[in-house]
């Protein structure tokens, strides 16, 4: 007998709306994965992707000229489409906008296919400024929820991750090169951070 969708597709055993998942008392994160998200953490093949929002999702800072402004989350669709082939990856918000948004607004901004994959936030961390926090954040989540997973990061600012880490770089934005990045890291992380090292600039200020 063939397999199902249901069987194929990790995402596919989920009934509810994400937003329908109640945050439980005292926690400020999005707190999915006790609930909503662990078929998804039980994939064995699960991926993980750090998510940033500015310089990702739309450029870190609007602009405006004759065509207009550059709206929030522009981007989001060409992400969508380059994570189609990729059922097994769940996002993981890595931005700042986690500290001053509601949970509520943070998935609203996610279409229906891409808001069944968002797992949860990234803890916050003392020591913002220093490099490699997004990475400490990231892995102190992963040892928690997901131990044996792989995880990819999608972020602009390369100093917020270590030399070693799998993180694709965007270019303000998330346009071709990014998406073809995207894939390469999603179908060999291991390779992909050993064909891009994460390289810091010494001048760099990590404001997030």
């Amino acid at each position: 007998m063939p397999p199902s969708a249901r069987q194929l597709n990790p995402l596919a055993r989920r009934s509810r709306s994400v937003l329908d998942c109640p945050a439980p008392v005292g926690h400020t994160g999005l707190s999915l994965v006790a609930s909503f998200a662990m078929p998804l953490l039980d994939c064995p093949d699960l991926i993980v992707l750090a998510l940033d929002f500015d310089g990702v999702l739309h450029p870190a800072l609007p602009y405006f000229d004759e065509q207009g402004s550059n709206p929030h989350f522009q981007d989001l669709p060409a992400l969508e489409a380059a994570l189609e082939p990729f059922p097994q990856v769940g996002l993981l918000i890595s931005s700042s906008w986690r500290r001053r948004r509601s949970r509520q607004d943070l998935l609203k901004a996610f279409s229906p296919a891409l808001r069944q994959r968002v797992l949860d936030v990234t803890p916050e961390l003392p020591n913002t400024h220093a490099a490699g926090v997004r990475q400490r954040e990231v892995e102190t989540w992963m040892a928690d929820f997901a131990p044996h997973a792989r995880w990819v990061a999608l972020d602009d600012v390369a100093e917020c991750y270590l030399p070693g880490a799998c993180v694709v770089v965007t270019g303000d934005g998330f346009g071709p090169r990014e998406a073809a990045l995207l894939t390469q890291a999603l179908t060999d992380p291991v390779a992909f951070a050993r064909a891009h090292p994460v390289v810091h600039d010494p001048r760099a200020m990590i404001v997030r």
